[in-house]
């Protein structure tokens, strides 16, 4: 540093004129061309270096001194620096009211602003508007706003719930001709993962034309659109075979399987080539199993065939349940939790998974009314906005604790905005008889003869003093919720 400092009182040709004397007399001695080159090239930079760095540390004088200088004049009047309001940048000095009444910085921030204009806050600002625009450039949105709402539904769908996917998006979707094609592909899985098959169809063939179904990245849409038109045309077909069954009358089980096992050989529709599908038929039998009482393991056989066949997972919604309630019937905890924990992984706010689950403690030697309700406040905190379809489950374990006045209310909010069905309705007689409420228990039998069916043969066996409570809970054919 010594050298450069006396370098710097030197003129250029004074400096260059000494080292040519030293560099004349080392080639004299040595007699190398190269020598030469090199040593000058070697002094060149060492110049450079030094003017570079001279006139660096001149520039930071100049900058501290006025930065000294402004600090001087704040403390020759302390008394204006205590009324002013702090910088915002640095919090530390008064504003400057140099600039303006509202100027918000002080003279040293000012200063820095000045050599260095973009803050790290404002690169990060910055950074979060690129982000968001070049989001809303991939999914096709015409807006940030769009965007925002398109990455809440697919963290949602990240997270499975598919519910809170599909009411986010529904109408942000169904109210443009054009949008996200993103938006419209989690609305689509959506649909099919809650079992909104139709809808899951409509959407496809409004948003994707016959040809854009053909290419290979599309044929998920494609196979989902085959399977509602099978699954829609099947299930019709199928309801005028097992019609007797479902109406409550007395039905040959052997028979109409055999029936439904003739069908799968057919055209459900030959002019449009649609077969039956396998998989509804299968279901079909499954439930004219449980109807008739067949055996548990035989049940569970055909749902696990049912499973196995259904490859893209289309019809998930329909027995994964079935085989969750299967297992806790026969007292098979870990089969239970294994399928409870598909249905919560497929959609974790789906309300079934936890009614289905309540079963395996409904059907233990000693019910457990306790772990039924634990469940049930699980499902409450999970639950989509204003689905009670657990609710059912908790009037179970309400009975089982022998808190009938706990089940009938909450049986009768839940029958309130709920269609009622066979099993719902006898449970409501079940509780209104418990608590001594023949008006309720009345107006069941009522609601159910209006639709061809009795009271269950449990539920009056209970009204007779035939059936124990414990009995009547005990039902595994589904007559009672």
């Amino acid at each position: 540093m010594d050298e450069f400092e006396k370098r710097e009182l030197e003129t250029p040709d004074e400096e260059f004129a000494d080292v040519s004397e030293e560099i004349t007399e080392e080639i004299s001695a040595e007699s190398e061309e190269d020598a030469l080159v090199k040593e000058l090239e070697g002094i060149r930079d060492m110049f450079q270096e030094a003017l570079d760095n001279a006139g660096e540390e001149q520039a930071e004088g100049e900058l501290i001194q006025e930065l000294e200088e402004i600090e001087d004049a704040d403390e020759e009047h302390p008394e204006e620096k205590a009324e002013l309001p702090l910088c915002e940048c640095c919090a530390e000095q008064p504003v400057s009211l140099s600039y303006g009444e509202d100027y918000p910085y002080c003279e040293s921030c000012r200063e820095l602003m000045k050599r260095y204009p973009l803050r790290i806050s404002g690169v990060i600002s910055m950074l979060l508007m690129i982000v968001v625009f070049g989001l809303s450039v991939f999914f096709g949105l015409d807006s940030m706003e769009n965007a925002v709402v398109v990455l809440e539904a697919q963290a949602a769908a990240g997270e499975g719930k598919m519910m809170s996917t599909v009411q986010s998006l529904y109408s942000f979707v169904s109210g443009k001709d054009v949008d996200s094609q993103k938006a419209v592909d989690l609305l689509i899985d959506g649909f099919i993962r809650t079992g909104y098959v139709n809808n899951a169809k409509e959407t496809v063939e409004k948003y994707y034309t016959e040809n854009q179904l053909k290419l290979p990245w599309n044929k998920k849409y494609k196979r989902a659109v085959e399977f509602v038109d099978t699954f829609l045309a099947t299930r019709d077909a199928v309801q005028t075979i097992v019609e007797d069954a479902f109406s409550g009358k007395e039905f040959d089980c052997d028979k109409l399987i055999a029936e439904l096992d003739k069908a799968k050989e057919n055209y459900v529709d030959e002019e449009k080539g649609i077969r039956y599908s396998e998989v509804i038929i299968e279901y079909y039998k499954y439930e004219l199993l449980r109807l008739s009482g067949a055996e548990l393991e035989k049940q569970l056989e055909v749902l696990r065939g049912i499973e196995e066949n259904d490859k893209n997972g289309f019809a998930n919604w329909i027995y994964l349940p079935s085989i969750c309630e299967v297992a806790g019937k026969m007292g098979n905890e870990e089969l239970a939790k294994e399928y409870f924990e598909k249905m919560c992984k497929n959609n974790s706010e789906d309300m079934k998974a936890y009614a289905s689950m309540a079963l395996y403690y409904r059907y233990l030697e000693v019910p457990d009314g306790d772990a039924i309700i634990k469940l049930c406040e699980t499902a409450a905190s999970k639950a989509y906005s204003g689905d009670t379809s657990y609710y059912p489950a908790l009037v179970i374990g309400y009975l089982i604790k022998g808190e009938g006045a706990l089940a009938l209310d909450t049986m009768t909010e839940y029958m309130s905005t709920n269609y009622y069905n066979v099993s719902n309705c006898n449970l409501y007689a079940l509780c209104a008889l418990y608590c001594g409420n023949t008006d309720i228990y009345n107006n069941m039998v009522q609601t159910l003869g209006s639709s061809g069916f009795e009271v269950s043969e449990l539920v009056e066996g209970y009204k007779n003093g035939t059936v124990s409570l414990e009995e009547a809970i005990a039902d595994m054919r589904g007559d009672i919720a």
